[in-house]
């Protein structure tokens, strides 16, 4: 182990960048919930609310419990690593986790379906309220077997190594780590498969239609699909990456200079603040709201500016080609 006041320096880092990604993401929350509950809104944002509040809970475990008992150098309440509260919050820490993998599976599979394959009607709002029940069911079940039934190795948010691992058992083999891998795998392989098929079939469709067989109301559909998809692929992104440091630092430390594990943490603080910051830069509709909210209004923000600006930047914007076959 390493120095405390080292300790102290990365908690308090891990703490100031946690609890920044926790502002982003309250701010966005409002319109995010306002337009998945909205009438003539996409069903994206009942998958876009669901994210959202899936980072907020993460963050909070990060800045409340895991920031600071890395500072404290403690796990507050007992000195062994599997204690009852680690335990728990650990467990909570993995059904979000799992609701987490799936999310980004119903993310880019919604985008293929409207976009590819035109079935925009399979992702209603009230489809997807059922396939997140189920989703919170699996992952509430499955976060249960591997933090309290599995004879190994539960899953610790762990101040010790200033990020996460499996409290292991010798000579026991880790169910838990079998089978987080092939759910992670499959919350990254479908995505990549999704979105290189939506921009393969985009690309093939804008070479084959000439801009003048659109409409404007379709280039204004077809550029909002599009946009969500590309928002949705950043968001997977940073998903992808986030899980895959956690597999790759302790190859590349095994146990030594265990400083570099906070990095670990920041990926994976960087992968719950990546929503609200695709949103507020590259949403639209979430801006808008924003800037005509009261609070916004009395800082300075003016709605008019907003919309101004935003009208420039579709009058510009509306000469990029997008097929109208790809709409809905």
């Amino acid at each position: 182990m390493f120095e405390s006041p080292l300790k102290i320096i990365l908690g308090s880092v891990l703490f100031l960048a946690s609890s920044t990604g926790l502002l982003l993401n309250l701010t966005v929350v409002s319109p995010v919930f306002q337009l998945a509950f909205a009438r003539d809104k996409s069903s994206i944002y009942v998958i876009s609310s669901v994210n959202i509040v899936n980072d907020i809970a993460h963050l909070i475990i990060t800045t409340f419990y895991l920031a600071p008992t890395i500072t404290l150098n403690s796990f507050i309440v007992s000195e062994e690593r599997n204690n009852n509260l680690t335990v728990f919050i650990s467990f909570i820490f993995m059904v979000l986790w799992y609701i987490g993998n799936i999310t980004q599976i119903v993310m880019a599979v919604n985008r293929w379906a409207v976009i590819c394959i035109l079935r925009s009607s399979i992702f209603t709002k009230k489809n997807l309220l059922i396939c997140f029940a189920f989703t919170f069911l699996f992952a509430t079940v499955k976060g249960y077997l591997i933090q309290y039934e599995f004879p190994c190795c539960a899953f610790l948010v762990d101040q010790s190594v200033l990020s996460y691992s499996y409290f292991q058992i010798e000579n026991i083999t880790n169910f838990t780590d079998q089978s987080d891998i092939p759910l992670n795998a499959l919350s990254s392989i479908i995505p990549v498969i999704c979105y290189t098929w939506i921009f393969y079939t985009i690309r093939s469709a804008s070479q084959s239609i000439t801009p003048d067989m659109r409409t404007g109301n379709q280039k204004r559909r077809g550029l909002q699909e599009l946009s969500y998809a590309m928002q949705f692929c950043l968001i997977s992104l940073f998903y992808t990456f986030s899980w895959i440091m956690f597999r790759i630092f302790p190859i590349i430390f095994n146990g030594r200079q265990i400083e570099w594990f906070i990095l670990t943490s920041l990926c994976h603080v960087l992968n719950c603040s990546a929503n609200a910051f695709v949103y507020l830069v590259f949403n639209q509709e979430i801006r808008r709201r924003l800037s005509e909210s009261r609070f916004f209004r009395l800082t300075g923000m003016r709605t008019s500016d907003h919309t101004s600006h935003e009208q420039h930047t579709q009058s510009k914007i509306h000469t990029i080609p997008i097929p109208s076959a790809r709409t809905h």
